[in-house]
């Protein structure tokens, strides 16, 4: 029996459940226990037995004092519990006892996914017995500093199964769920500036499942209990331990700040943190209760009034709000009282009972509130708060129009409720200064997407250029920071000009004059809309152009530049830049050639720009930005791209003209401006220097002799890094091509050996990874061999985890040829995967093979090789995170050796990661066990293989050896 396979040995379970009865109960599972031990088995069988008489065979068995005494290893992480729980639901109302006495039994096990089940069956059994058996729960959560998992939930239906028998110890696992901790937060040296000390409120589980478990258990709990104020009173000393844990003073627990209104508005869409989850379910639940029984509210009002905590006196206030005419001495009481209002405390909830209830009040209440808004402004304070921040008194002016503020905010207020004089001064002071914002709110939170212009792209278009330009110079912004802004005007008019290119296309100079934003605003509009340019566009471009780059570099802001625009000419210049680079380009659009002499003497004076600056570079380059984005991000690099495309599109109308080759002696502006900012003391600027290398490919089309002259000055040994800038662009954004390997295979040699200095962690792994993506592309297209000298220090050198990505590229890259390979790739992939091999078995580092997987996947390999390859590798390597993509195709192999390939699979079984759990291959496999068991050469080993998918959890499978 012991020899039987896995689905034999459920075949034989199922036989002997079929056949208990009476007193062979014990003498079947006696038998059944020796199969128990796999976890599988053991989840099969509780699955379907469903007689209850089971239980007590099962409890007294030696099974179960084996496993408790830990002789059952295979059956670990409370597995058998976890499964038997599963039969004690099916019988829990049968065996009432039985099952208390197995859950008291496990009561101390450490394992949330058990108390869960426990909790599942003791919602099974009566509630008297389930509340005996609550306590040992609640020592068990006094136990945990953390609960994780779906655990309150469970906890929350027990309590409330609990509650029909015994509604203090029921209530006394909610107290034990809400208890809540403070974590001091340090950051900073104590004793300097920056040292910051906060509190975190913590419980034991997540915030979301703290207000999930409030409102879905624990509301619940104290709307159904006659002893509800009871509670509710316990929840309020909780809300109020829980806010001591800040140490802060009760009448200033700045709740005004964490939550500004109790309102449900856009100010508190996201309740955080286990105050506000507090507050608004202490909120909600005394509004139903109210709502219940009204003459609860007086009393949870005076308990509420009790506590020091604003936030108390803040919601008693409220429920004022949602019930005005329940006490309507006390309404009357608390719209008398204007401080309120006065206080940040206490503002919102003012305000809000004002609106709502000012109406219900007596004339003499609202006789103090019409005197308070008339006479009520301290202008003394005004006047000393306004010293104190202008260094002087306000003008009367001023003083008039904050009084006329004062006025209109609190009117505001009760503007519902107005008529007569009162309302046309209200009005009357709106339309003069405009409506308040937000004045019942101490703090306002809001958002804003911008910047904002004052004028949308249809009304700019439908403006005369004159008139517009007018405008352009005349307007001013407000200075307020969400108010329109130069820079959304300049955004506005890209747009027009790029939506209605026609009407601009030829009124570039016409912008003379301007500020540098609204001219960048022009230039990036005709770029946005490039193909549309004509020969006149070009030229007046070059008139604009010419003008700006005579500017003085900075410019006197007439305010402060905070008022989003540009605060000197340089982003103008770079949209020049940019916008010369764009025109160079073949295409519609196109700068005309008899320009050259015009657009070179913009691109000279842009190359010399100050941007960047050392001191801009040490800032945001390094770690910050690489140096071929700070490049495009600043006037001189985008103006160095310019100067490659200027070279290209000479270059392009020199050989349609002459049909000869360029070279620099034709252009020997080019050469001069290159070999200056080549110099270390004339540019040491990363960025720049990383144009060379980005474009060297083009370098070399334009003047090869030049290029290699000057590849030991682009590609140098420096301390500043610059040769390292422009390698790492070259070799991220140029393809391998074989001329540029004839010029510079010294410098591929020369950073294949700086591997040996590079880190597995290395930070520079995109560039890494590109040179082993050119190397391999040159090995692929037999510019060298393996013997290589580059070749051959790369793999001395290169970091492990930089060899297992060659190994990987090859098989990405395979997957990119549907057609096959051409002839003699395949045989020199094959050599360079077996040296590799041969190497990997040497050094044990078997894990640079794992990109095989990728081989596998693209099947154009020689099936026979490739199979062998896959299955060595699976032999010796225990992880391999692709094996999903090797394993999709693996039915592809299947008529070439079906043995190996079901040797595959067993070894690829064995590598899941979760036995049980989904994988990805899942159909893959039952389709090539499909195909095995028809076959009678290998009908003997899928069949092994399929009962090793079951011992695996995969049961399913069991189907595949019925059909």
């Amino acid at each position: 029996m012991s020899n039987l396979m896995f689905f034999e040995k459920l075949d034989l379970l199922d036989s002997l459940i079929n056949s208990a009865d009476g007193a062979s109960f014990g003498d079947c599972f006696k038998e059944i226990s020796t199969y128990l031990d796999n976890p599988f088995i053991c989840q099969y069988f509780f699955e379907q037995i469903e007689d209850d008489e089971w239980a007590a065979v099962i409890l007294n068995s030696e099974l179960i004092k084996n496993l408790r005494s830990g002789k059952i290893p295979t059956l670990e992480n409370n597995q058998f519990d976890w499964y038997f729980m599963g039969y004690l639901l099916k019988v829990a109302d049968t065996k009432t006892q039985q099952v208390s006495e197995y859950l008291n039994s496990i009561a101390a096990i450490d394992d949330e996914r058990i108390h869960e089940r426990a909790i599942e069956v003791m919602m099974k059994l009566p509630c008297e017995i389930a509340a005996e058996l609550l306590q040992s729960e609640i020592e068990w959560c006094q136990s945990k500093e953390n609960l994780y998992g779906l655990y309150p939930g469970f906890a929350g239906k027990l309590i409330l199964h609990i509650q029909g028998c015994n509604e203090e110890i029921a209530f006394n696992l909610v107290k034990e769920l809400l208890k809540a901790d403070a974590i001091i937060r340090e950051s900073g040296e104590p004793g300097t500036d920056s040292y910051y000390k906060s509190t975190d409120i913590r419980a034991k589980y997540s915030d979301w499942e703290y207000q999930s478990f409030l409102s879905k258990y624990v509301t619940k709990f104290i709307l159904s209990s006659e002893n509800n104020i009871h509670y509710l009173t316990y929840l309020f000393e909780h809300m109020s331990t829980v806010l001591s844990l800040e140490n802060k003073d009760p009448t200033n627990d700045f709740s005004w700040v964490w939550r500004n209104t109790l309102e449900d508005n856009e100010q508190t869409r996201h309740v955080s943190g286990i105050k506000e989850c507090l507050l608004v379910f202490l909120r909600d639940l005394s509004i139903a209760l109210i709502n219940k029984d009204d003459g609860l509210f007086k009393e949870i009002v005076q308990k509420l009034n009790e506590y020091e905590w604003a936030i108390f006196k803040r919601l008693s206030i409220y429920l004022s709000v949602k019930f005005p005419e329940i006490d309507l001495d006390l309404t009357e009481q608390l719209i008398g009282n204007t401080d309120l209002y006065e206080s940040s405390r206490t503002r919102n909830e003012y305000s809000l009972l004002l609106y709502s209830a000012f109406n219900l009040v007596g004339q003499d209440t609202q006789n103090t509130v019409y005197n308070w808004i008339e006479h009520g402004v301290d202008l003394d304070d005004y006047i000393s708060r306004y010293a104190d921040h202008e260094g002087a008194p306000p003008a009367e002016e001023e003083l008039e129009d904050y009084k006329a503020y004062w006025k209109k905010t609190r009117l505001h207020l009760i503007r519902n409720h107005l008529d007569g004089e009162k309302l046309a001064e209200y009005y009357a002071l709106v339309e003069e200064k405009g409506a308040p914002d937000h004045p019942e709110y101490s703090s306002y939170t809001t958002s804003w997407v911008g910047p904002t212009s004052p004028m949308t792209v249809e009304e700019i278009n439908n403006k005369d250029i004159n008139q517009l330009l007018t405008e352009l110079k005349e307007w001013r912004p407000s200075g307020k920071s969400m108010d329109p802004s130069p820079e959304g005007l300049s955004r506005k008019l890209s747009e027009a000009i790029k939506k209605n290119i026609d009407k601009f296309k030829h009124s570039a100079s016409l912008f003379k004059g301007l500020s540098p934003t609204y001219v960048r605003g022009m230039l990036q509009g005709l770029r946005d809309n490039i193909s549309n340019l004509d020969h006149q566009s070009w030229s007046e471009i070059i008139v604009l152009s010419d003008w700006v780059l005579s500017q003085d570099y900075d410019i006197e802001l007439e305010q402060e530049h905070d008022l989003d625009e540009d605060p000197d000419w340089s982003w103008c210049r770079k949209t020049i830049a940019g916008l010369l680079n764009a025109g160079f380009k073949k295409g519609d659009g196109q700068i005309p050639i008899d320009l050259k002499e015009k657009v070179w003497s913009l691109i000279l004076i842009l190359t010399q720009d100050p941007d960047p600056t050392p001191e801009y570079e040490a800032e945001y380059g390094g770690s910050n930005m690489e140096p071929t984005t700070l490049a495009i991000n600043t006037v001189r690099g985008e103006a160095m791209h310019a100067l490659i495309e200027y070279g290209l599109w000479v270059a392009h109308e020199h050989t349609r003209k002459t049909d000869k080759k360029i070279c620099f002696d034709d252009i020997p502006e080019i050469r001069r401006v290159l070999d200056e900012h080549l110099d270390p003391e004339n540019d040491p600027s990363l960025a720049i220097r990383s144009v060379y290398g980005q474009f060297y490919p083009w370098l070399i089309l334009l003047d090869k002799g030049w290029a290699t002259e000057a590849k030991s000055r682009v590609f140098s040994d420096d301390d500043l890094g610059l040769g390292d800038a422009a390698w790492d662009a070259y070799v991220t954004f140029c393809q391998p091509y074989d001329d540029t390997l004839k010029v510079i295979p010294d410098i591929y040699t020369k950073y294949a050996e700086k591997l040996s200095g590079i880190e597995e962690s290395d930070d520079r792994e995109r560039t890494l990874e590109n040179l082993a993506a050119h190397l391999i592309t040159f090995y692929w297209r037999s510019k060298f061999e393996l013997d290589n000298e580059i070749i051959q220090i790369f793999y001395k050198h290169a970091p492990l985890k930089l060899r297992k990505y060659a190994i990987e590229f090859i098989g990405r890259s395979l997957g990119n040829t549907p057609d096959g390979l051409e002839e003699g790739i395949e045989d020199r992939l094959k050599k360079l995967y077996e040296w590799r091999q041969e190497q990997a078995i040497e050094t044990k580092e078997y894990e640079e093979l794992e990109g095989f997987c990728w081989w596998m996947d693209a099947d154009v390999m020689h099936k026979e090789w490739a199979l062998s390859k896959f299955y060595e590798l699976l032999q010796v390597q225990d992880k391999l995170d692709d094996l999903d993509f090797a394993a999709r195709k693996l039915g592809n192999y299947f008529e070439t050796d079906s043995t190996k390939v079901l040797n595959c699979m067993s070894l690829m079984l064995d590598k899941l990661k979760i036995p049980g759990m989904y994988f990805s291959w899942d159909d893959a496999a039952q389709e090539i066990l499909i195909e095995a068991l028809l076959i009678d050469d290998v009908k003997e080993q899928a069949v092994e293989l399929v009962h090793k998918f079951g011992s695996n959890g995969f049961l399913k499978y069991r189907d595949l050896l019925n059909s």
